[in-house]
C-alpha cells in the first residue's frame, strides 16, 4: 500500500503523537521548560493570589518596597503619609512583631 504524506497528514500525526506523550508527563515535566510568565498566562490575578502565603510573601519585602508600592497605588496620594513615616522611623524587628511575625 502506498500512501502520500502530505503537510496536513504529518501535521496530524504530530498532533495525535505529541498529544499521546505529553499525556504520559506529570504537570510539572510539562511545565519544567516554561517560564514562570508562561505557566501563568490564562490566570486571573485573583486565582494567582488566593494560591500565595500573604505573610510569607510581606516577610520577604522590605519596608521600602512596601512603601514604594503603596505609593504607586492609586489614591495614595491623599492619604497623610503617616503610616509610611511610621514605618521608616521603625526597626524592622518591631515592624515584624506589629506585623504578627514573632522573631
Amino acid at each position: 500500500m502506498n500512501t502520500e504524506l502530505t503537510a496536513e497528514k504529518v501535521m496530524e500525526m504530530g498532533k495525535i503523537w505529541g498529544e499521546s506523550y505529553l499525556s504520559l508527563l506529570s504537570p510539572e515535566e510539562r511545565l519544567a521548560g516554561l517560564d514562570a510568565e508562561e505557566r501563568l498566562a490564562g490566570l486571573k490575578t485573583r486565582d494567582i493570589a488566593s494560591k500565595v502565603d500573604h505573610q510569607e510573601f510581606l516577610d520577604e519585602l522590605s519596608i521600602e518596597e512596601i512603601e514604594a508600592y503603596f505609593i504607586k497605588a492609586q489614591g495614595f496620594k491623599k492619604m497623610t503619609g503617616s503610616v509610611c513615616q511610621s514605618l521608616k522611623t521603625t526597626d524592622s524587628s518591631s515592624w515584624s512583631l506589629r506585623m504578627g511575625k514573632v522573631k
